[in-house]
């Protein structure tokens, strides 16, 4: 399993940076959902994100060691996961893996493997 939750209390008081290929992916993400981002409410100093839907579901959204951007979903009592692959240049949907949060499906955090890949920010003007 290649999931961890960014380190979001890690926060600059210094200017916010967004990652492009994160902030590309997640317009992508909504448009073919037909969602709206309510706020961008976290950065990390890495530049994951974690913002809020417009029906106030939080999602979070980051860049893995493999180059997949991530879009976890908390949802009631499952965790959806949304992959996206760079291809040709362009971000493709991958597929959605949806894990049980109440049962063992989940492996404890301990269990995870760091596989979160720190990508190139850019300024947000």
């Amino acid at each position: 399993m290649k999931r961890l939750l960014a380190r979001i209390e890690k926060l600059s008081a210094g200017p916010v940076l967004l990652n492009n290929e994160v902030t590309t992916v997640i317009s992508q993400f909504c448009e073919r959902f037909s969602l709206q981002v309510q706020e961008i409410s976290t950065v990390s100093d890495e530049g994951y994100m974690k913002v809020t839907l417009r029906d106030g579901t939080p999602a979070y959204c980051y860049i893995d060691t493999d180059g997949d951007v991530l879009i976890e979903l908390e949802q009631t009592v499952h965790l959806s996961v949304h992959t996206f692959r760079k291809e040709h240049g362009l971000w493709q949907y991958v597929g959605l893996t949806r894990y049980d949060i109440a049962s063992t499906q989940t492996p404890y955090t301990a269990q995870l493997e760091a596989r979160i890949q720190p990508a190139s920010l850019q300024a947000c003007s």
